[in-house]
């Protein structure tokens, strides 16, 4: 009878280990492009590598992070790794990975457990062919090695129960106390329907031009960081963070923005009240930024803002403005933008804020031309992205006069509440003074400062330092 007991190994003998550099190359690209918080929740350590290059790019990305610092090449350099600093800067720049950040840890994951399997069965056989009496040993050290594998896959689906139960009280009871995981926007109607912006959330604000997107957005930087304090910060990337002061400046001292760009019409009275109503704008915390456009630098801008500014809530106008390099068609682009912003509040803790265009499709269907979810122009996902998606809408503007839930239509603006993950959805009516781009609740005389700093400029001392100063950030 032949003897067919040809050793295993022998058939193996010249096989490589296995190894995926494309996986472990998008795994580093990824963390230099503002992931890192996702990459390390998969990849703890050095080690998953195979390629010792990565492997040590890697270790620098650790030590950034465990400095609080941004992993960047740069980052990397000044550690003193020139060679590693190069060609982390290399990687940084290739294009976007064709597989997703999750594919690319799993892969790496995978291939490491492969390499491992492979050397510890070698090893098992080596033993067995040498001492066949040792069988039993080697079979309970391979159940030992299995027990460790699964072990070290635990942190990606363990999830301790009763330590949840405890976050979540904690959460809570901090809500109780002070609300510190909501941040409100002072305007009763809005914070009753959607109980603020929560830590973590995404919301997307669309509408067509003239509705009132940006003087949205300057009321909510307004109140957040005057009555509460808050430092906030924009992106703006439809006009001048000049322009966008004069908003808030006419929004504070309720001389209109005609006013302040004509220069008072040379009345040198009204601009010496205008300098007495501004002596008010004391603090520091309104930061805005109207120069960076990359969608990863965005990303990169605010996590720095949060951590050394202490930003509460992060403003965007607006997604289509945005880009990020080799995204494919603009869908796939502005997918990729919201989806960067989701992960951004999440791993950030603070709420997102983004402004959206709507298509042209609002209008043409005609009566009252209220805008639905499909109307965000150039994609699909950023209706599933957001935790809340809103509309604004005003009938005055398409010569709607009356309507049967308001007196009239006149400065009537319509809160469209489409979806609320931890809401209701409801319209809250708002009114909205263009003069001044004022936004306050439907029938509300005033919401946001008292009403004695405009009846009497003696009175400006009472308010020192209650109102903050514009931070123009310069980068």
């Amino acid at each position: 009878m032949k003897n067919n007991k040809i050793p295993i190994l022998e058939k193996y003998k010249n096989f490589a280990l296995p190894v995926d550099e494309n996986a472990e190359k998008a795994t580093i690209w990824y963390c230099l492009n503002g992931k890192q918080e996702i990459v390390i929740e998969f990849i703890k350590n050095k080690d998953l590598f195979y390629n010792t290059d990565y492997s040590n790019i890697y270790e620098q990305i650790l030590n950034c992070i465990n400095k609080e610092i941004e992993p960047t090449p740069l980052n990397i350099l000044r550690a003193g790794f020139k060679n590693l600093g190069k060609l982390a800067s290399e990687i940084k720049n290739l294009k976007e990975p064709l597989n997703d950040i999750y594919g690319s840890c799993m892969r790496v994951i995978e291939t490491d457990i492969s390499r491992k399997v492979i050397v510890k069965c070698s090893e098992a056989m080596d033993l067995v062919y040498a001492n066949n009496s040792e069988s039993i040993s080697v079979a309970d050290d391979l159940t030992n090695f299995s027990n460790e594998i699964s072990e070290s896959l635990n942190h990606m689906s363990k999830i301790d129960f009763q330590d949840l139960i405890k976050e979540v009280v904690q959460e809570v009871k901090e809500r109780v106390l002070d609300n510190s995981k909501v941040v409100k926007t002072n305007i009763g109607n809005i914070d009753d329907a959607l109980g603020g912006f929560e830590d973590g959330s995404l919301s997307v604000i669309g509408a067509r031009p003239s509705m009132g997107k940006t003087a949205f957005l300057v009321q909510l930087m307004y109140n957040i960081a005057v009555i509460q304090q808050k430092p906030v910060l924009m992106f703006n990337l439809e006009m001048t963070k000049q322009e966008l002061t004069k908003r808030i400046l006419a929004l504070h001292t309720r001389f209109s923005n005609f006013e302040i760009r004509q220069g008072f019409d040379r009345d040198m009275d009204k601009f010496k009240e205008f300098e007495q109503r501004i002596k008010t704008l004391t603090a520091n915390n309104i930061h805005i930024i109207d120069n960076i456009y990359d969608g990863n630098q965005i990303v990169s801008k605010t996590k720095q803002m949060v951590k050394n500014s202490g930003v509460r809530v992060m403003f965007f106008d607006y997604l289509q403005l945005s880009s990020i390099k080799d995204s494919g068609n603009r869908e796939q682009e502005v997918a990729k933008i919201s989806k960067s912003l989701k992960q951004l509040a999440k791993f950030s803790k603070i709420p997102v804020v983004a402004l959206s265009q709507l298509n042209r499709l609002v209008e043409s269907r005609g009566g009252e031309c209220k805008p639905k979810l499909s109307d965000i122009r150039e994609s699909g996902s950023v209706e599933q992205d957001a935790d809340n998606v809103i509309f604004l809408h005003r009938p005055e503007y398409y010569g709607i006069e009356s309507v049967d839930y308001a007196s009239t239509t006149v400065n009537l603006l319509e809160f469209i509440i489409a979806k609320a993950r931890n809401g209701v959805l409801k319209t809250v009516l708002l009114d909205y003074d263009r003069k001044y781009n004022l936004i306050r609740n439907w029938g509300i005389v005033d919401e946001t400062l008292p009403p004695t700093i405009f009846n009497n400029t003696q009175n400006i001392s009472l308010f020192e330092n209650e109102v903050p100063t514009i931070s123009i950030a310069n980068f």
